[in-house]
């Protein structure tokens, strides 16, 4: 048996296809479905999973962990009790509680499983997922976006063709957006985006702090915070049925009356609300689509309750969001589905799922700038983000000197022009014949899979000779604290006093639509150097006379 598991920030939840259109998700011993993903010490200094660990951190929230999800793939540390765990370490025991639960059920040996991810979950935090899994002692054999996990289960649903449609997943932590394309029995993805620090959670923080400032509790925040936290999520929750909510706080012996509204609340998030806007409308433009495009909006999560999240997706799309299958279910639902495609019952291999790469993927580069001088650290892409996979691309560069004997291939993902303000990947060193630069070349190919995992192939023209790296090996420390040290070195880097603040803003304007707008990377890369070319001249004239196209060429990508 293959089971499908929906690994979530706040609750995780583990299922199996039953092959009649149905998931059985299964329950732990407190007959609950949704396994809170928490864990905590108790006294005794045991380690507990789910609800118990809840219970005893609304007491005493030192002594547990729960939203470490955001932190995979980091060497961030959390505090349980008397000891540290990793967010690797902490999504294991969940995993493994998962496991137990359908042990238990079954009474079998559990071993394979789909897992959902966000899917703008880098290759360090899919890596990671895979390595939680293995320490559970789990076979992840396919990572599933929970987006695409979402529209896999609503396929069954809907009958229409040629249907856009969008999937907005909003749970504890993360917010996702992916846009479909729904045409006879093939449901593909067309674009993938999201906001990986976005999520319930964030507007019950808000909520809480509005009920702390209101009534005056900063003493008793400090000293009970679990409980006014836990106090909070109950009136977030109350306000999607009722305009205002009356309820009475009740710590220790001290009670107190408190009464928030709709509009109070939604007036505190605005700022979280309008960030839900900016990857909606970026996902957009990467599937060349506009609002009037969509046809069907799907909610998933269990944050895409919140009245003021179904009244901005009405809003942006003007169309009533689909909610019946039940948010909190749909993902485990569409990953148990996936679950049984990969597995021997092939039943439903006539229902097609493509998905798409979250990130672009590329080398690092240097680029000439004049006869004299090379930028180098510009980032190359091979594989755009929203690119259907799996898939492989391959893209040809060649040294920059002669008589090189060697070319160092560092991998990114990211969409930044500066390789400095992406993710990197792994590096390849490729030993090549002294010559001629313009008489080598290295042909370099990306294969992208369905799991997020990346194999790179460097092929060297003259010799023949291959060199593979497949970029889903364990995480280590060491990889970790490079990223850590290069996030550091950004913060301190020294400004060349030709970066003037005018220019410098408009070069990192560049970058940003760069970054925004796929179709017109060509373009902007190349108004960009002639740019930076007359900024090296140092002459008035030309500089400003390159600033000027520049501006009027960002002028116009804006205003498509």
């Amino acid at each position: 048996m293959i089971f499908g598991i929906d690994l979530g920030t706040t609750n995780s939840s583990i299922g199996i296809f039953d092959g009649q259109n149905r998931t059985v998700r299964l329950a732990d011993h407190l007959d609950r479905v949704l396994i809170p993903s928490a864990v905590a010490e108790t006294k005794q200094g045991e380690i507990v999973v789910g609800q118990t660990a809840i219970d005893i951190i609304t007491v005493d929230h030192k002594m547990g962990a729960r939203f470490f999800k955001r932190s995979i793939g980091t060497d961030s540390k959390f505090p349980v009790g008397s000891q540290n765990f990793d967010a690797v370490e902490l999504s294991a025991l969940v995993l493994q509680k998962l496991k137990d639960v359908a042990a238990s059920f079954f009474n079998e040996a559990v071993k394979d499983v789909v897992i959902s991810v966000p899917a703008y979950f880098n290759n360090i935090q899919r890596t990671a997922t895979i390595a939680a899994a293995k320490s559970a002692g789990l076979n992840a054999i396919r990572l599933i976006n929970e987006p695409t996990a979402a529209a896999l289960a609503y396929s069954l649903q809907e009958t229409e063709s040629d249907a856009h449609i969008v999937v907005l997943d909003i749970g504890g932590g993360t917010f996702d957006i992916s846009i479909l394309e729904k045409f006879d029995d093939v449901m593909e993805i067309h674009a993938s985006g999201g906001d990986n620090f976005l999520g319930g959670e964030d507007f019950t923080l808000v909520l809480l702090e509005l009920i702390v400032s209101k009534f005056q509790l900063q003493k008793l925040s400090q000293e009970n915070y679990g409980l006014i936290y836990k106090f909070a999520e109950k009136l977030k929750h109350n306000l999607n049925a009722q305009d205002e909510i009356e309820d009475v706080l009740t710590i220790g012996s001290e009670q107190k009356t408190i009464t928030v509204s709709r509009q109070e609340f939604e007036n505190a998030a605005k700022p979280l609300i309008e960030r839900i806007q900016t990857p909606i409308m970026r996902t957009l433009r990467d599937a060349n689509l506009k609002k009037g495009d969509i046809t069907h909006v799907v909610l998933v999560g269990g944050a895409s309750r919140m009245w003021f999240f179904k009244k901005l997706a009405t809003s942006i799309f003007g169309l009533l969001p689909s909610t019946h299958i039940d948010p909190d279910i749909v993902v485990t639902h569409g990953a148990a589905m996936q679950a049984i495609l990969v597995g021997e019952n092939r039943s439903l291999i006539d229902k097609v799922m493509t998905d798409v790469s979250p990130f672009t993927l590329g080398v690092s580069v240097a680029r000439q700038i004049n006869d004299s001088h090379y930028e180098e650290g510009i980032f190359s892409p091979i594989i755009q983000r929203n690119q259907t996979i799996p898939l492989s691309r391959v893209e040809t560069y060649s040294p920059i000197h002669d008589r090189q004997e060697n070319m160092e291939l560092e991998i990114y993902q990211g969409e930044s022009m500066k390789v400095a303000n992406n993710l990197k990947l792994g590096k390849i060193s490729i030993p090549i014949e002294k010559k001629p630069a313009t008489e080598e070349q290295i042909h370099v190919r990306f294969t992208y899979d369905i799991s997020g995992v990346l194999e790179v192939e460097a092929t060297v023209e003259s010799t023949g000779q291959i060199f593979r790296e497949l970029l889903n090996k364990n995480l280590d420390t060491t990889e970790l604290d490079d990223i850590n040290a290069r996030f550091e070195k950004l913060a301190n880097l020294k400004r060349h006093p030709k970066d003037q603040e005018e220019n410098l803003a408009l070069i990192l304007k560049a970058e940003r639509l760069y970054e925004e707008h796929i179709d017109y990377r060509d373009i902007l890369v190349n108004v960009i150097d002639e740019f930076k070319r007359a900024l090296a001249t140092q002459e008035p004239e030309a500089v400003e006379r390159a600033r000027s196209i520049l501006t009027e060429q960002l002028r116009l990508i804006e205003e498509t």
